[in-house]
């Protein structure tokens, strides 16, 4: 699970900005599984705290996914997120760094979320968030996995 912070166009009633990121637009959290297929994805106004957004995204994956038993993430999500994976009885794992380490280090299990918004971002309409709803940008990033799923289908036949 981690959150992505993208420019959007002029339109929109739902834009913030997120001032860690400098980014005037929206924010996108995804939830991939461990071979990085998509689970689900919300999107809300950039000013949204990575929290909140993923205490959503939390949420409608508790109750779309009752088999779900562990989420990974990094660092960054704090111990309200925790308490509340821990509240709809979800184990949470989160990747640090080793201490003491300088520089790039990969960590483990990060890169899969990392690696689907890389795959996503191939799609022109996601490198901007050109949409002016909410559901219609949820609607693109999963016809974009769509896509992106069914050209692996038809290059294994």
């Amino acid at each position: 699970m981690d959150p992505q912070s993208v420019k959007s166009a002029e339109g929109g009633p739902q834009r913030g900005f997120d001032a860690g990121k400098k980014v005037s637009g929206r924010k996108r959290f995804a939830a991939v599984d461990v071979e990085g297929n998509l689970v689900d994805v919300t999107v809300t106004g950039a000013d949204v705290s990575d929290n909140a957004g993923s205490i959503a995204l939390l949420d409608s994956i508790a109750a779309q996914f009752p088999s779900v038993r562990a989420i990974w993430c990094d660092q960054g999500f704090e111990k309200a997120f925790t308490d509340h994976a821990h509240r709809l009885g979800l184990q949470v794992v989160v990747i640090s760094r080793r201490p003491g380490s300088t520089g790039f280090t990969v960590l483990p299990r990060r890169w899969v979320v990392e690696r689907f918004f890389a795959r996503i971002a191939r799609a022109r309409r996601l490198a901007r968030d050109y949409e002016r709803t909410i559901t219609s940008a949820v609607a693109m990033m999963q016809i974009a996995y769509s896509r992106m799923m069914l050209r692996r289908l038809t290059r294994t036949l």
